[in-house]
């Protein structure tokens, strides 16, 4: 018989995707008894054929547009099941704000491969487009299509005239060592303007109790072109753009491009930035306040006229900014003016120093002169800023950033796997009633922490999970006064979740109660990368889990679970194999659009879960 050779290796391949890849190991192992190497050696002319073959499928993969193609599939197709659980009613939640998610109706799936290095995150709805970080790009997606519309070039400081006075020479200047890989793996979209969709994932601007982030106001500062939405997203080279989505074709425009080199030195990096409204009501997004903040603890403030005012905490920074409500800090006006007399001592163009005195104190001199009096909590106005020893809220003073106060926490040891820094593995998150929620990195067991807004002090806090396998990464996901947490431990790189294997795993919702941390309910279920969104339509938890299998099978689900019972409802497989995983450093969120589909960013390009219409 012809070809035995050419249909064995065939079906190896058949067999590989249909049952896992202990097929493949099976078939290497058979290489052991010489009568099967001697069998299966192949005549020059078949060599150069598999070669040619193998090169073509590479070569497609490299050279198909962003989106024509999709994401390569991984072995085990038979041995996991497609679609777990089944279709819910809708429960909705009355203390969250959001869109619809999917209810399991009969989902389909779709992904789109977005070529080698193309792993995607910080995925955001944007009306009929989807905005994500993918690489070093900014890509604008259809949100049907999953097709690349256009693409900005973050590492070169996408283009636009710098509108800061002073700075570096304009050359892109890419961070080195330890720089670069932070921006590359905390960095992310920044804030959604205008009707673009929430602003609680990674790095977005938050919502919370008394107000919102960015909003309407920002689309008028669009340029006409603009359909009123966009980003704030940092560069490689130190630059915050400005980026709307631009007429019916589809383009990403750079409406503003702000060098703060001159306050960043080339050792630091830009973490994240947003545009918040500001005192006034006027936006950040066209030529209102940008704040942003820096892998070495520099909290910045650009003003309309571009000047770039910082304050320096001092400590290491890895999670994004968030813009703090309305009404939060403690003191009245009065704060504000001894912040303005504290900063008349600080300098006038570039970074000042404000080394923390201690938790729940101020700085010492320059720009937080004021920082015991607090603010009028004006909306835009004050961020909160977590670093690797304390999370601290900011407050204008007189222009620059000033501290309203200090709250330190347990740092640890050293750093867990599963978690990015010794420290927090999540930005601050505002809660309703006017507290704040953050995880430490507290051993044997990583506590969740609840301020108050106002003043710094602590709520209260839980343990959670099992000792010495707790961490988390990525924004908790806020559900009125609680939160929900998903344990990371164990999860960093690509080897712990490879051959079916999953970290130890688990999901808990914490509540405020009466002043005291009640665990509502807890899960086992595997979230490595913690990208878990709220829908108040549905009354669910998404979030991208990992299940173990024996046979091997490397698969991702979306998973919906109750938010107010903790029940799993449904699980959707998103794919098999590495390329499929979404276990990003950043954690970031899965994201909603406007029709209920759910899109997970994925090393391999973005999936789209939607219910069948």
């Amino acid at each position: 018989m012809r070809h035995q050779r050419t249909a064995a290796l065939v079906g190896v391949a058949v067999l590989w995707l249909a049952l896992g890849p202990w097929v493949l190991v099976l078939a290497l192992a058979s290489l052991l008894h010489p009568a099967v190497r001697a069998w299966l050696r192949p005549t020059p002319r078949v060599a150069a054929a598999w070669v040619g073959a193998v090169a073509a499928a590479v070569g497609i993969a490299v050279v198909a547009p962003a989106g024509w193609l999709p994401v390569p599939p991984g072995p085990g197709a038979l041995v996991t099941p497609a679609y777990v659980g089944r279709p819910v009613a809708a429960q909705p939640l009355l203390d969250v704000a959001g869109g619809p998610g999917p209810r399991g109706e009969s989902p389909g799936v779709t992904s789109r491969w977005f070529g080698w290095g193309g792993r995607c995150w910080g995925v955001t709805a944007a009306g009929d487009a989807l905005l994500a970080r993918c690489g070093s790009t900014l890509r604008l997606v259809g949100a049907d299509s999953l097709r690349a519309r256009d693409t900005l070039d973050l590492a070169a400081g996408g283009s636009g005239e710098s509108d800061s006075a002073g700075g570096s020479d304009g050359a892109a200047e890419e961070p080195a060592g330890a720089c670069a890989s932070a921006f590359a793996t905390t960095s992310s979209v920044a804030s959604v303007l205008g009707d673009g969709g929430s602003g609680a994932g990674s790095g977005g601007a938050a919502e919370g109790d008394g107000g919102e982030a960015a909003g309407d106001d920002a689309a008028g500062d669009l340029p006409a072109t603009a359909d009123g939405t966009g980003a704030v997203v940092p560069t490689l080279d130190r630059r915050v753009l400005v980026v709307a989505i631009g007429d019916d074709r589809g383009e990403l425009t750079v409406v503003r491009d702000v060098d703060v080199s001159a306050a960043v030195p080339a050792g630091d990096c830009l973490v994240s930035a947003a545009a918040p409204a500001g005192p006034t009501g006027t936006s950040g997004a066209g030529g209102g306040r940008l704040w942003f903040v820096t892998r070495d603890g520099r909290v910045g403030v650009v003003d309309p006229d571009g000047t770039v005012r910082t304050t320096d905490l001092g400590e290491t920074v890895g999670q994004p900014l968030v813009v703090a409500p309305a009404g939060g800090s403690a003191g009245d006006s009065a704060g504000d003016a001894a912040g303005a007399a504290g900063a008349a001592g600080g300098t006038t163009g570039g970074s000042a120093a404000a080394s923390p005195s201690g938790p729940g104190g101020g700085s010492a001199g320059g720009p937080a002169g004021g920082s015991a009096g607090g603010s009028t909590g004006t909306a835009g106005s004050e961020v909160l800023v977590s670093s690797t020893a304390a999370t601290y809220r900011l407050a204008l003073r007189g222009g620059r950033p000033g501290v309203v106060w200090r709250a330190a926490y347990d740092r640890g040891g050293e750093v867990k796997d599963g978690q990015p820094d010794q420290g927090t593995g999540t930005p601050p998150v505002p809660l309703a009633g006017g507290l704040v929620a953050l995880t430490d990195n507290a051993e044997p067991r990583m506590h969740l922490r609840v301020l108050d807004a106002r003043d710094g002090s602590e709520v209260c806090s839980a343990a959670l999970f099992k000792d010495d396998h707790s961490a988390t990464r990525g924004p908790l996901v806020s559900v009125g006064r609680g939160v929900v947490v998903a344990n990371t431990a164990g999860s960093s790189g690509w080897s712990p979740t490879l051959l079916g294997r999953a970290p130890s795993g688990g999901v808990a919702r914490v509540d405020v109660v009466d002043g005291e941390c009640v665990e509502r309910w807890s899960t086992d279920l595997v979230a490595p990368s913690a990208g878990a969104v709220v829908s108040p339509v549905t009354g669910l938890v998404y979030l991208p889990t990992k299940r173990r299998s024996w046979w091997g099978a490397d698969a991702w689900y979306l998973t919906a679970v109750e938010a107010a019972t903790g029940h799993t409802a449904f699980g959707v497989r998103l794919g098999l194999g590495p390329l499929v995983d979404p276990a990003d450093p950043t954690g970031s969120p899965v994201a909603l659009g406007p029709d209920g589909a759910a899109y997970v960013g994925t090393r391999g390009g973005l999936v789209r879960v939607r219910d069948a219409d």
